[in-house]
Protein backbone atom coordinates (compact mmCIF):
# COMPACT_ATOMS: atom_id res chain seq x y z
CA UNK A 1 0.00 0.00 0.00
CA UNK A 2 1.08 3.24 -1.22
CA UNK A 3 1.25 6.68 1.12
CA UNK A 4 1.40 9.79 -0.58
CA UNK A 5 2.89 12.69 0.69
CA UNK A 6 -0.72 14.11 0.71
CA UNK A 7 -1.82 12.15 2.21
CA UNK A 8 0.59 11.79 5.47
CA UNK A 9 -0.23 15.99 5.28
CA UNK A 10 -3.69 15.32 5.69
CA UNK A 11 -3.79 13.31 8.58
CA UNK A 12 -1.33 14.72 10.06
CA UNK A 13 -3.05 18.47 10.05
CA UNK A 14 -6.28 16.85 10.91
CA UNK A 15 -4.97 14.83 13.88
CA UNK A 16 -3.34 18.22 14.99
CA UNK A 17 -6.85 20.15 14.74
CA UNK A 18 -8.20 17.71 16.65
CA UNK A 19 -5.62 18.19 19.55
CA UNK A 20 -6.31 21.93 19.05
CA UNK A 21 -9.86 21.96 19.68
CA UNK A 22 -9.62 19.14 22.28
CA UNK A 23 -7.03 22.09 24.26
CA UNK A 24 -9.54 24.59 23.18
CA UNK A 25 -12.41 23.13 24.57
CA UNK A 26 -10.85 22.04 27.88
CA UNK A 27 -9.59 25.44 28.22
CA UNK A 28 -13.06 26.87 28.03
CA UNK A 29 -14.59 24.27 30.30
CA UNK A 30 -11.82 25.99 32.82
CA UNK A 31 -12.75 29.52 31.98
CA UNK A 32 -16.37 29.12 31.93
CA UNK A 33 -16.75 26.58 34.75
CA UNK A 34 -19.08 24.90 32.68
CA UNK A 35 -18.44 20.91 31.91
CA UNK A 36 -20.53 20.81 28.59
CA UNK A 37 -20.30 23.77 26.20
CA UNK A 38 -23.22 22.83 23.85
CA UNK A 39 -26.52 20.38 24.55
CA UNK A 40 -24.75 17.96 21.38
CA UNK A 41 -21.59 17.54 23.78
CA UNK A 42 -23.39 15.61 26.57
CA UNK A 43 -27.13 15.17 25.51
CA UNK A 44 -28.45 13.30 28.48
CA UNK A 45 -26.86 15.92 31.22
CA UNK A 46 -27.98 19.05 28.78
CA UNK A 47 -31.83 17.88 29.48
CA UNK A 48 -31.66 16.68 33.43
CA UNK A 49 -30.30 20.63 33.44
CA UNK A 50 -32.66 21.90 31.68
CA UNK A 51 -35.36 20.13 33.68
CA UNK A 52 -33.42 21.28 36.86
CA UNK A 53 -33.08 24.73 35.67
CA UNK A 54 -36.77 25.44 35.02
CA UNK A 55 -37.76 23.55 38.60
CA UNK A 56 -35.51 25.95 40.53
CA UNK A 57 -36.89 28.89 38.58
CA UNK A 58 -40.27 28.12 39.48
CA UNK A 59 -39.82 27.25 43.08
CA UNK A 60 -37.93 30.53 43.14
CA UNK A 61 -41.00 32.23 42.10
CA UNK A 62 -42.86 30.07 44.90
CA UNK A 63 -40.46 31.63 47.15
CA UNK A 64 -41.52 34.96 46.32
CA UNK A 65 -45.01 34.23 46.65
CA UNK A 66 -44.45 32.62 49.72
CA UNK A 67 -43.09 35.62 51.22
CA UNK A 68 -46.21 38.03 49.63
CA UNK A 69 -48.60 35.20 51.49
CA UNK A 70 -46.78 35.18 55.04
CA UNK A 71 -46.74 39.33 55.33
CA UNK A 72 -50.50 39.26 54.08
CA UNK A 73 -51.75 36.65 57.09
CA UNK A 74 -49.05 38.21 59.25
CA UNK A 75 -50.94 41.39 58.68
CA UNK A 76 -54.52 39.93 59.05
CA UNK A 77 -53.67 37.91 61.87
CA UNK A 78 -52.59 41.05 63.56
CA UNK A 79 -55.94 43.22 62.33
CA UNK A 80 -58.49 40.43 63.83
CA UNK A 81 -56.23 40.45 66.98
CA UNK A 82 -57.11 43.92 67.76
CA UNK A 83 -60.51 43.35 66.64
CA UNK A 84 -60.74 40.71 69.31
CA UNK A 85 -59.74 43.18 71.75
CA UNK A 86 -61.83 46.30 70.56
CA UNK A 87 -64.90 43.43 71.12
CA UNK A 88 -63.59 42.71 74.46
CA UNK A 89 -63.86 46.24 75.59
CA UNK A 90 -67.13 46.57 74.46
CA UNK A 91 -68.22 43.67 76.21
CA UNK A 92 -66.45 45.00 79.01
CA UNK A 93 -68.82 48.50 78.85
CA UNK A 94 -71.80 46.33 77.89
CA UNK A 95 -71.30 44.77 81.65
CA UNK A 96 -70.65 48.58 82.86
CA UNK A 97 -73.54 49.79 81.30
CA UNK A 98 -75.88 47.39 82.68
CA UNK A 99 -75.19 48.37 86.38
CA UNK A 100 -78.65 49.87 87.63
CA UNK A 101 -76.60 53.28 89.74
CA UNK A 102 -75.87 54.55 86.72
CA UNK A 103 -78.02 57.23 85.46
CA UNK A 104 -78.85 58.24 81.91
CA UNK A 105 -75.84 60.96 82.14
CA UNK A 106 -73.54 58.13 82.77
CA UNK A 107 -74.50 55.37 80.21
CA UNK A 108 -74.71 58.31 77.26
CA UNK A 109 -70.63 58.58 78.23
CA UNK A 110 -70.32 54.50 77.59
CA UNK A 111 -72.61 54.45 74.76
CA UNK A 112 -70.02 57.58 73.05
CA UNK A 113 -67.15 55.14 73.96
CA UNK A 114 -68.97 52.20 72.11
CA UNK A 115 -69.41 54.40 69.30
CA UNK A 116 -65.76 55.21 69.15
CA UNK A 117 -65.09 51.82 69.45
CA UNK A 118 -67.57 51.17 66.60
CA UNK A 119 -65.25 53.12 64.25
CA UNK A 120 -62.13 51.82 65.20
CA UNK A 121 -63.39 48.10 64.78
CA UNK A 122 -64.10 49.70 60.84
CA UNK A 123 -61.23 50.60 60.40
CA UNK A 124 -59.52 47.29 61.45
CA UNK A 125 -62.37 46.05 59.02
CA UNK A 126 -61.33 48.30 55.77
CA UNK A 127 -57.76 47.36 56.54
CA UNK A 128 -55.63 47.50 52.82
CA UNK A 129 -52.85 45.03 52.71
CA UNK A 130 -49.34 46.40 51.58
CA UNK A 131 -50.35 46.16 47.90
CA UNK A 132 -53.27 48.14 48.65
CA UNK A 133 -55.84 45.23 48.42
CA UNK A 134 -58.92 45.12 50.82
CA UNK A 135 -58.10 42.02 53.32
CA UNK A 136 -61.71 41.54 53.92
CA UNK A 137 -63.36 42.93 50.76
CA UNK A 138 -63.12 39.00 49.10
CA UNK A 139 -62.22 38.75 45.41
CA UNK A 140 -63.80 42.61 45.42
CA UNK A 141 -60.31 43.42 46.54
CA UNK A 142 -60.36 47.23 45.57
CA UNK A 143 -63.51 47.80 47.04
CA UNK A 144 -64.07 49.28 50.24
CA UNK A 145 -66.15 46.36 51.95
CA UNK A 146 -67.49 48.04 54.94
CA UNK A 147 -69.97 50.95 55.00
CA UNK A 148 -72.72 52.19 56.14
CA UNK A 149 -76.59 52.90 54.12
CA UNK A 150 -78.55 55.44 54.58
CA UNK A 151 -80.06 54.91 57.93
CA UNK A 152 -76.49 54.73 59.21
CA UNK A 153 -76.46 50.66 59.36
CA UNK A 154 -73.42 48.54 58.41
CA UNK A 155 -73.51 47.69 55.00
CA UNK A 156 -71.06 45.06 53.59
CA UNK A 157 -70.07 45.78 50.13
CA UNK A 158 -67.37 43.10 48.83
CA UNK A 159 -68.12 39.67 48.21
CA UNK A 160 -67.51 35.68 49.75
CA UNK A 161 -64.85 34.72 47.59
CA UNK A 162 -61.36 34.11 48.96
CA UNK A 163 -57.98 35.24 47.59
CA UNK A 164 -55.73 32.23 47.12
CA UNK A 165 -51.83 32.39 46.05
CA UNK A 166 -49.84 29.33 44.37
CA UNK A 167 -46.99 28.46 46.30
CA UNK A 168 -45.99 25.03 44.42
CA UNK A 169 -47.17 23.18 41.87
CA UNK A 170 -49.91 21.85 43.54
CA UNK A 171 -51.19 23.75 45.95
CA UNK A 172 -52.27 27.00 47.38
CA UNK A 173 -52.60 29.27 50.40
CA UNK A 174 -55.72 31.52 51.26
CA UNK A 175 -54.33 35.29 51.75
CA UNK A 176 -57.32 37.08 52.09
CA UNK A 177 -61.16 35.81 54.21
CA UNK A 178 -64.64 37.15 53.28
CA UNK A 179 -65.26 40.02 55.61
CA UNK A 180 -69.24 38.81 55.48
CA UNK A 181 -68.59 35.47 56.82
CA UNK A 182 -66.29 37.00 60.04
CA UNK A 183 -67.87 40.30 61.00
CA UNK A 184 -71.37 40.09 59.66
CA UNK A 185 -72.48 36.10 59.60
CA UNK A 186 -72.09 36.18 62.80
CA UNK A 187 -74.55 33.82 64.80
CA UNK A 188 -77.43 35.94 66.69
CA UNK A 189 -79.20 34.65 70.20
CA UNK A 190 -82.39 36.22 68.77
CA UNK A 191 -84.43 36.02 65.42
CA UNK A 192 -82.82 39.47 63.39
CA UNK A 193 -83.65 41.64 60.20
CA UNK A 194 -81.98 42.54 57.69
CA UNK A 195 -82.26 45.18 54.72
CA UNK A 196 -81.62 44.42 51.33
CA UNK A 197 -81.90 46.56 47.69
CA UNK A 198 -81.55 45.00 44.77
CA UNK A 199 -78.91 46.02 41.86
CA UNK A 200 -82.27 46.84 39.72
CA UNK A 201 -83.40 49.55 41.99
CA UNK A 202 -83.30 52.84 40.31
CA UNK A 203 -79.84 54.36 41.61
CA UNK A 204 -81.07 58.34 41.04
CA UNK A 205 -83.55 57.53 43.50
CA UNK A 206 -81.91 57.70 47.11
CA UNK A 207 -84.39 55.51 48.45
CA UNK A 208 -83.71 53.49 51.70
CA UNK A 209 -85.71 51.49 54.19
CA UNK A 210 -85.27 51.21 57.91
CA UNK A 211 -86.44 48.68 60.26
CA UNK A 212 -87.69 48.56 63.91
CA UNK A 213 -88.33 45.28 66.02
CA UNK A 214 -91.47 46.27 67.99
CA UNK A 215 -92.05 42.52 69.27
CA UNK A 216 -89.39 40.04 69.11
CA UNK A 217 -92.04 37.25 69.71
CA UNK A 218 -93.96 38.21 66.93
CA UNK A 219 -90.89 37.99 64.63
CA UNK A 220 -89.22 34.43 66.35
CA UNK A 221 -92.84 32.97 65.08
CA UNK A 222 -92.86 34.94 61.49
CA UNK A 223 -88.82 33.70 60.69
CA UNK A 224 -88.09 31.92 58.26
CA UNK A 225 -90.57 34.21 56.21
CA UNK A 226 -89.18 37.39 54.78
CA UNK A 227 -90.64 40.58 53.54
CA UNK A 228 -90.72 42.06 50.15
CA UNK A 229 -92.03 46.12 50.03
CA UNK A 230 -92.41 46.82 46.64
CA UNK A 231 -93.29 50.49 45.03
CA UNK A 232 -95.96 50.24 42.47
CA UNK A 233 -96.81 52.27 39.69
CA UNK A 234 -98.75 55.84 40.24
CA UNK A 235 -101.97 54.69 38.16
CA UNK A 236 -102.15 51.97 41.27
CA UNK A 237 -102.37 54.61 44.30
CA UNK A 238 -104.88 56.86 45.93
CA UNK A 239 -104.74 59.91 43.92
CA UNK A 240 -102.43 58.64 41.30
CA UNK A 241 -99.30 59.05 43.95
CA UNK A 242 -96.25 57.13 44.98
CA UNK A 243 -97.48 53.67 46.44
CA UNK A 244 -96.20 50.74 47.92
CA UNK A 245 -97.22 47.14 48.94
CA UNK A 246 -95.92 44.98 51.78
CA UNK A 247 -96.05 41.18 50.79
CA UNK A 248 -94.53 37.27 52.05
CA UNK A 249 -91.72 36.45 50.28
CA UNK A 250 -92.73 32.91 50.43
CA UNK A 251 -96.27 33.28 48.74
CA UNK A 252 -96.55 36.99 47.86
CA UNK A 253 -99.22 37.44 49.95
CA UNK A 254 -100.14 40.93 51.06
CA UNK A 255 -99.51 41.75 54.60
CA UNK A 256 -101.79 43.10 57.32
CA UNK A 257 -103.43 44.93 54.23
CA UNK A 258 -100.40 46.73 52.76
CA UNK A 259 -101.67 46.95 49.84
CA UNK A 260 -101.17 50.20 47.46
CA UNK A 261 -100.26 52.50 50.86
CA UNK A 262 -99.51 55.85 49.98
CA UNK A 263 -95.92 56.27 50.01
CA UNK A 264 -94.93 59.16 52.86
CA UNK A 265 -91.12 59.57 53.90
CA UNK A 266 -90.55 58.11 56.90
CA UNK A 267 -94.17 57.71 57.93
CA UNK A 268 -94.40 54.37 60.52
CA UNK A 269 -95.53 51.26 58.93
CA UNK A 270 -96.78 48.71 61.49
CA UNK A 271 -96.75 45.48 60.09
CA UNK A 272 -99.12 43.31 61.68
CA UNK A 273 -97.90 39.98 62.70
CA UNK A 274 -94.38 40.32 62.17
CA UNK A 275 -93.32 42.42 65.29
CA UNK A 276 -91.64 44.68 62.92
CA UNK A 277 -91.79 48.48 61.87
CA UNK A 278 -90.80 49.87 58.25
CA UNK A 279 -89.72 53.54 57.48
CA UNK A 280 -89.34 54.22 54.05
CA UNK A 281 -86.97 57.36 52.64
CA UNK A 282 -86.09 58.85 49.57
CA UNK A 283 -87.31 58.94 46.20
CA UNK A 284 -88.36 55.65 45.61
CA UNK A 285 -89.17 54.57 41.72
CA UNK A 286 -91.85 52.71 40.48
CA UNK A 287 -90.55 49.25 40.54
CA UNK A 288 -88.07 49.48 43.28
CA UNK A 289 -88.25 46.66 45.90
CA UNK A 290 -86.78 46.18 49.35
CA UNK A 291 -86.32 42.39 51.16
CA UNK A 292 -86.55 42.43 54.50
CA UNK A 293 -85.03 39.06 55.17
CA UNK A 294 -85.01 37.64 59.02
CA UNK A 295 -82.64 35.28 60.28
CA UNK A 296 -80.44 34.24 63.65
CA UNK A 297 -77.34 36.16 62.51
CA UNK A 298 -76.24 39.53 63.11
CA UNK A 299 -73.57 41.74 62.13
CA UNK A 300 -71.03 42.66 64.76
CA UNK A 301 -71.52 46.41 63.51
CA UNK A 302 -75.61 46.55 64.24
CA UNK A 303 -74.79 44.62 68.14
CA UNK A 304 -73.13 47.90 68.62
CA UNK A 305 -75.37 49.95 66.70
CA UNK A 306 -78.34 48.41 69.29
CA UNK A 307 -75.87 48.60 72.31
CA UNK A 308 -75.81 52.28 71.43
CA UNK A 309 -79.43 52.82 71.42
CA UNK A 310 -80.24 50.99 74.45
CA UNK A 311 -77.73 53.12 76.59
CA UNK A 312 -79.19 55.96 75.11
CA UNK A 313 -83.10 54.95 75.96
CA UNK A 314 -83.76 54.35 72.64
CA UNK A 315 -85.78 51.80 71.88
CA UNK A 316 -87.81 53.04 75.48
CA UNK A 317 -90.11 50.16 75.54
CA UNK A 318 -87.04 47.51 75.36
CA UNK A 319 -85.80 46.70 78.81
CA UNK A 320 -82.19 47.55 79.18
CA UNK A 321 -81.21 44.55 81.03
CA UNK A 322 -82.91 42.52 78.05
CA UNK A 323 -80.82 44.17 75.50
CA UNK A 324 -77.37 43.78 77.87
CA UNK A 325 -78.03 40.45 78.14
CA UNK A 326 -78.25 39.64 74.23
CA UNK A 327 -75.07 42.19 73.56
CA UNK A 328 -73.13 40.02 75.86
CA UNK A 329 -74.46 36.71 74.07
CA UNK A 330 -73.48 38.45 70.68
CA UNK A 331 -70.16 40.05 71.43
CA UNK A 332 -69.18 36.19 72.93
CA UNK A 333 -70.50 34.74 69.33
CA UNK A 334 -68.40 37.78 67.42
CA UNK A 335 -65.38 36.69 69.68
CA UNK A 336 -65.38 33.26 68.72
CA UNK A 337 -66.39 34.12 65.41
CA UNK A 338 -62.96 36.32 64.70
CA UNK A 339 -61.31 33.64 66.86
CA UNK A 340 -61.91 31.04 64.15
CA UNK A 341 -60.74 32.91 61.67
CA UNK A 342 -57.61 33.82 63.40
CA UNK A 343 -57.58 29.74 64.14
CA UNK A 344 -57.31 29.29 60.06
CA UNK A 345 -54.83 31.93 59.80
CA UNK A 346 -52.32 30.26 61.95
CA UNK A 347 -52.97 27.41 60.32
CA UNK A 348 -51.97 28.96 56.68
CA UNK A 349 -48.65 30.40 58.21
CA UNK A 350 -47.55 26.67 59.54
CA UNK A 351 -48.05 25.62 56.06
CA UNK A 352 -46.58 28.34 54.32
CA UNK A 353 -43.46 27.83 56.77
CA UNK A 354 -43.55 24.00 55.90
CA UNK A 355 -43.93 24.70 52.30
CA UNK A 356 -41.16 27.34 52.25
CA UNK A 357 -38.68 25.04 54.13
CA UNK A 358 -39.43 22.17 51.56
CA UNK A 359 -38.25 24.13 49.27
CA UNK A 360 -35.14 25.30 50.47
CA UNK A 361 -34.54 21.86 51.09
CA UNK A 362 -35.15 20.91 47.54
CA UNK A 363 -33.17 23.96 46.58
CA UNK A 364 -29.75 22.52 47.71
CA UNK A 365 -30.42 18.99 46.94
CA UNK A 366 -31.43 20.17 43.16
CA UNK A 367 -28.57 22.63 43.31
CA UNK A 368 -26.34 19.98 43.97
CA UNK A 369 -27.01 17.57 41.38
CA UNK A 370 -26.94 20.38 38.88
CA UNK A 371 -23.31 21.31 40.03
CA UNK A 372 -22.64 17.80 39.24
CA UNK A 373 -24.21 17.92 36.09
CA UNK A 374 -23.13 21.65 35.03
CA UNK A 375 -20.63 22.62 36.63
CA UNK A 376 -16.41 21.66 35.46
CA UNK A 377 -14.26 19.74 38.00
CA UNK A 378 -11.60 21.90 38.26
CA UNK A 379 -9.14 19.28 39.06
CA UNK A 380 -9.56 16.43 36.36
CA UNK A 381 -10.31 19.49 34.00
CA UNK A 382 -6.24 20.60 34.55
CA UNK A 383 -5.07 17.37 34.30
CA UNK A 384 -6.57 16.68 31.35
CA UNK A 385 -5.08 20.11 30.11
CA UNK A 386 -1.84 19.21 30.73
CA UNK A 387 -2.03 15.59 29.23
CA UNK A 388 -3.84 17.28 26.05
CA UNK A 389 -1.52 19.39 25.72
CA UNK A 390 1.52 17.55 26.01
CA UNK A 391 0.06 15.12 23.34
CA UNK A 392 -0.24 18.24 21.37
CA UNK A 393 3.48 19.32 21.47
CA UNK A 394 4.57 15.58 21.04
CA UNK A 395 2.30 15.39 17.85
CA UNK A 396 3.60 18.59 16.98
CA UNK A 397 7.11 17.09 17.09
CA UNK A 398 6.26 14.42 15.55
CA UNK A 399 4.29 15.64 12.53
CA UNK A 400 7.20 18.30 11.99
CA UNK A 401 10.05 15.25 11.54
CA UNK A 402 7.63 13.25 9.48
CA UNK A 403 6.97 16.28 6.89
CA UNK A 404 10.69 16.41 6.31
CA UNK A 405 10.98 12.94 5.09
CA UNK A 406 11.51 13.32 1.58
CA UNK A 407 13.83 10.66 -1.15
CA UNK A 408 15.27 14.70 -2.23
CA UNK A 409 16.74 14.52 1.32
CA UNK A 410 18.92 11.04 -0.06
CA UNK A 411 19.99 12.72 -2.88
Amino acid sequence: MRITTQQIYSQGVNQLLLLNRQVADTQQQLSTGRRFLTPGDDPNAAVRVAALTQDLAARKQYTDNLFTVENELNLQETVLAQAVGVIQRVRELTVQGGNDVLDNTNRSSIAAEVENRLDELFSLMNTQGSNGDYLFGGFKADTLPFGRDGTGAAIYNGDEGQRKVQVSSTASIAVSDSGKRIFEDVPSTNVTVAVKAPASNDPLSNAFVSVNILDQSELDTFHPDNLVIEFEALADGPGNQPNFTVRRQSDNRVVAGLANIAYVAGADIDVTGTGLQLHAFGTPQPGDRFFIETGQKQSIATTFDKLIAGLRGNPVDTDLGVIVGATLDNLDNAIESVNQVRAEVGARLNTADSTAALHEQVKIFSDDVLSKLRDTDYAEAISRLSLQTFVLEAAQRSFLKVSQLSLFNLL
